[in-house]
């Protein structure tokens, strides 16, 4: 009984960690998904973008599990973040860059 016990857990577990994972591909989908609606974009752009936003989220995420005092992991993070925008911009072209800090500049300011 304990022995099913402990597999059922470790069952659990890997089950959670896979959600985890697929929650955080969706959510990169959805952003290079939108951003290529609004913005016009290429497959292959997309496709770029999915992969800069899954980076960022891996380099966040081994932040917060490696610990540590909780001001500083939210400076790391936002200067994770804070590339972001330099990782799309040498992928997009000028003018859809331009394009995309200027509806980013009309979200954070809520316009």
């Amino acid at each position: 009984m304990k022995a099913l016990l402990i597999i059922l857990v470790m069952v659990c577990s890997y089950a959670v960690k896979g959600q985890e994972a697929s929650s955080a591909d969706l959510i990169a989908e959805k952003i290079a998904n939108r951003m290529r609606d609004s913005l016009d974009l290429s497959g292959s752009i997309r496709d770029s973008i999915v992969t800069i936003n899954k980076q960022i989220n891996s380099a966040k995420k081994e932040k917060m599990v490696a610990g540590g005092v909780y001001d500083e992991i939210r400076k790391q993070i936002q200067q994770i973040e804070n590339r972001r925008d330099s990782l799309y911009q040498a992928i997009l072209p000028a003018d859809k860059f331009l394009l995309y800090k200027q509806k980013k500049s009309m979200l954070i300011r809520n316009d």
